[in-house]
């Protein structure tokens, strides 16, 4: 089962060489975590390019999002609005520069706000609504072996965990463990996904990024200004801490560590 850009994008992608930048374990604790918030990808890695691929792909059955199921949910073709990350920097509240009003600076975090943009919005701090219908897509329920794959900067999220209730079968050991109308009570599921993400080979490393060529010569290297201001999310930085220092700021990134994974047909 793949995300509705999927052929899109591995059309868009198999004409240029593919390095594997990280693969990650995504847990969502049974009865414990709640949403993970709308964001995007691109945002978080060290690098500027539109070319990256994710594939997430569950380790189990996940229900579907009316019995609490936690796949991702997609903002359709969000990939494409070029406004939201350019007006808004990196989403964080931030004073617009307008001064004080009435005593208070204004403060404004887009990507937590997303009502007026799309028509969403959260409800409580486990679910998400999709109060305009065709704005939201997802591919719940999913069997062991689908997965979704998707533009790396697509806005996406997932629902919490504390009223993922998955029904079992009911078996002997069911007998004292049913509900008045006699079917058997649903058990809380923790969550478990990987995420396996590919980037452009030809990208370029951004310069904004901590640490971004620390370990090469820098007698010939284009150095780092200091006062620019980190324009991603930090949350990303365990993924590249080990390689980023060897790779000149705005120059094609290349490390054993990523290896190149698909080359285009010759």
């Amino acid at each position: 089962m793949m995300g509705m850009d999927y052929e899109h994008q591995t059309e868009k992608l198999s004409s240029r060489s593919l390095r594997l930048y990280q693969d990650s374990v995504f847990i969502k604790r049974k009865n414990k975590d709640g949403i993970t918030p709308w964001h995007i990808d691109g945002r978080m890695m060290p690098f500027d390019t539109s070319n990256i691929i994710t594939f997430w792909i569950p380790l189990h059955a996940i229900p579907s999002i009316d019995d609490g199921g936690t796949g991702l949910l997609f903002i359709n073709k969000s990939h494409s609005d070029f406004s939201l990350p350019y007006w808004n920097g990196r989403g964080t509240d931030f004073d617009d520069g307008g001064g004080e009003e009435d005593g208070d600076s204004y403060l404004y975090n887009a990507y937590e706000n997303l009502k007026n943009r799309y028509g969403i919005e959260n409800v409580g701090d486990d679910r998400i609504v999709d109060n305009n219908p065709g704005v939201i897509s997802h591919y719940m329920p999913l069997d062991a072996g689908d997965c979704t794959v998707y533009n790396g900067w697509t806005m996406h999220c997932a629902n919490g965990n504390k009223k993922n209730l998955t029904k079992r079968k009911k078996t002997r050991k069911d007998v004292n463990d049913v509900d008045d109308n006699h079917t058997t009570a649903p058990t809380f599921q923790t969550r478990y996904a990987i995420a396996i993400s590919y980037v452009d080979s030809h990208a370029e490393v951004r310069h904004d990024i901590p640490g971004v060529g620390r370990n090469v010569n820098t007698n010939s290297a284009r150095g780092q200004s200091k006062s620019l201001a980190f324009l991603g999310d930090a949350e990303d930085r365990a993924n590249y801490a080990e390689w980023i220092g060897d790779n000149l700021l705005r120059t094609q990134f290349e490390h054993a560590l990523l290896p190149d994974v698909w080359l285009p047909p010759s």
